[in-house]
Formats: structure tokens, C-alpha cells, sequence
């Protein structure tokens, strides 16, 4: 039986800022609920504790702008979960909403900067001021004592200045500095332009880690792991600056998404394996682990199409755990024949 620990649980899909790259646009999500309904709040949270989650990490849209956020923290809270929270962090500039959130049980928190300036932060968020709203909101976050992580998509207009937001960040009682390589959306994959391709990807977090291996630097989503030179991989791997095993192939968390479908991950949004609504009530958490293990339903039939190596070049290296030959979205948009160097050729 499948012991869950993290569930995604997005609140609404409204946003403050206007990354072109985000998951969940307007017109990916224009057919689902924009807003999480308060009504479903109890019936969620407790269908989420009987599965024995062990955490929820509140995410979007923004999160920080739901109109009910510190009771639905609360809630969790007082359920005994551990709730986080992804966050572009411009509300929590405002050192009296950190407070009321901490206070309602919030744990924890990761904060997106895709930017060293004001210029290029503001230039991917579309939104004039947010970056010194997000500064302010890690220096709070930081200061009420939450355990404090920043998170960076790496994408083509912060391209070169990935080290200059490790240095902007020098000196700040973080837990860990994230970086994400910018990749498609399943149901974007049309207006996916503004992706990198895992190889790319990989040389440029390599750069970043070169400027920042001893500030708690780690890689999010990775590349396979052919595609860094195995001298500093090893060494990346040893300081566990970056991770690997992706839950959507070995099953252990789920995206609760607000009109109760369930997903692999954010990036399948409007593709749910199932729905935890049946005759408009919530499934019980029996059914759920039935259509969760079932070999014959959905959700098993989907992971057992994404377990096999991406390239013949994998299996010829015989790195399935843990590489998994990077991160399945990905094989959406870019030929792993060509973007896989494969460890035979790597040295």
C-alpha cells in the first residue's frame, strides 16, 4: 500500500504576477474552477489525513491571495499535517500577514526570485515592483523563523544572471537556494517556446553551482545525469545539491487539484487520472487507494507507460535508479535521442 507523503494542493489558479512560462495560465485553466470552493475545505483536508498524507504544500496561481488562507492553514494544521507553501512571496512584504499565517500553522515556505534586479525580476513577472515585494518577503519569512527556501526557473531571460541571484542572496539564513529547469506543459505544449532543454539546463545549473557549492545550492526537476560532466556530479551528488526519482513514476504524491481531480503532477493540468468526486460526493479513502493501486485502473496504467527508459542510450548505461532518464514532461517537446548524452559517451 502506497504511503503518501506530500500532496499539492492548489487553491485557486489567480495570480499577482504574469510569468509567461507559469503552469497555469489563463487559458490552460479557463475550463477548471479558478477558485478553490470553502465549502469543500473540510471534506478534503480530511480525505488527505486519512490517506496518511504527511504534508500539503499550498500552491497556485498564488497561493498568499486566497481569501481563506489562514483558516484552510489551520485546518491542516489542527489535522496534524505539516503545511507549506509556494509563494512569489509579494504578501508576505507585509510583516503582519507573516505573522497571521505562522500563527494559523503555516511550517514552512519556498519563495520564487527569477531575477538579481528589479529588471529582470520584474520583466519575467510582468509586474513593476514585485521583485522588491519578494526581497522583503524572504527578509520576513526569514526573520518570523520559518524554515526558508528561494526557488529560481531557470529559463532564457535569467539566463545570464543566475550567478548574480546566488550572490544577491549571500548572507540570508536560507535553507536552501532551488533551481528548476523551465520545462513544458501538458496542456500547453503548442505555446511552449519559452522552455530549455534538459541539456541546456544542466550547463547552466552546473555554472551555478561552480559560483554557490558551499551556500546550499540544489537542482529541482533534474537532467539526466550523463548530461553533467561526472567529475562535478559526483561531487553534486555527494553534497546532495541534486535530486532525483520522480514521484509521478514511483506514485507517492498527488496533485489535489481544486475541482477534486486528481494529478500526476502540476504540469497535467486538465489530465487528471481520476476524480475523488463520485455522484457529487467525495470518494472515501478505500475507493481512493482503489483507484490508486488497481492495476487496471488509470493511474497505474499511466506509471507503467512512463517506466522505461526515455533512450536506448539508458539502458546501455543501466542508470534507472536514480536517474530515471530525467523528467518524463520533457520527452513531450525534445527528442531524448538527441538531448541524452548517454554515460558511454559522457567518459
Amino acid at each position: 500500500m502506497t504511503e503518501f507523503n506530500t500532496i499539492w494542493f492548489p487553491l485557486q489558479y489567480e495570480c499577482n504576477n504574469k510569468c509567461s512560462w507559469c503552469y497555469a495560465p489563463s487559458k490552460i485553466t479557463s475550463s477548471k474552477e479558478k477558485r478553490f470552493d470553502n465549502r469543500k475545505e473540510d471534506e478534503f483536508i480530511d480525505l488527505i489525513y486519512e490517506l496518511n498524507a504527511k504534508k500539503i504544500i499550498l500552491i497556485g496561481g498564488e497561493p498568499s491571495i486566497y481569501p481563506n488562507l489562514e483558516r484552510i492553514i489551520k485546518k491542516i494544521s489542527d489535522k496534524k499535517i505539516r503545511a507549506s507553501m509556494v509563494t512569489n512571496g509579494r504578501k508576505f512584504s507585509d510583516y503582519s500577514f507573516v505573522q497571521r499565517v505562522g500563527d494559523s500553522g503555516l511550517t514552512s515556505l519556498t519563495i520564487s526570485i527569477e531575477g538579481s534586479n528589479s529588471q529582470i525580476h520584474d520583466s519575467i513577472t510582468k509586474v513593476n515592483g514585485s521583485f522588491y515585494q519578494t526581497l522583503n518577503g524572504i527578509d520576513n519569512s526569514v526573520k518570523y523563523g520559518f524554515p526558508t527556501c528561494t526557488e529560481t526557473t531557470l529559463c532564457k531571460e535569467n539566463e545570464k544572471d543566475l550567478e548574480k541571484i546566488v550572490e544577491l542572496l549571500e548572507g540570508k539564513d536560507l535553507d536552501y537556494r532551488l533551481f528548476n529547469i523551465c520545462g513544458p506543459c501538458v496542456s500547453n505544449l503548442e505555446d511552449s517556446t519559452y522552455t530549455l532543454s534538459l541539456s541546456k539546463g544542466a550547463k547552466m545549473f552546473e555554472r551555478v553551482y561552480e559560483t554557490a557549492k558551499k551556500k546550499n545550492v540544489r537542482l529541482v526537476t533534474p537532467a539526466p545525469i550523463c548530461n553533467f560532466n561526472q567529475e562535478l556530479y559526483k561531487e553534486m551528488k555527494q553534497k546532495k545539491a541534486i535530486s532525483h526519482g520522480c514521484h509521478i513514476l514511483f506514485g507517492t504524491n498527488f496533485v489535489l487539484d481544486a475541482n477534486g481531480d486528481v494529478l500526476p503532477c502540476v504540469h497535467f493540468s486538465n489530465y487528471p487520472i481520476f476524480n475523488v468526486y463520485e455522484n457529487e460526493k467525495i470518494i472515501s479513502q478505500e475507493k481512493f487507494r482503489e483507484l490508486w493501486e488497481n492495476p487496471e485502473e488509470t493511474n497505474q496504467k499511466f506509471r507503467k507507460i512512463l517506466r522505461r527508459y526515455p533512450s536506448q542510450k539508458c539502458s546501455e548505461g543501466n542508470c534507472w535508479n536514480p536517474c530515471t532518464g530525467g523528467c518524463s514532461v520533457f520527452w513531450l517537446k525534445y527528442n531524448p535521442e538527441n538531448e541524452i548524452k548517454g554515460l558511454n559517451q559522457n567518459g
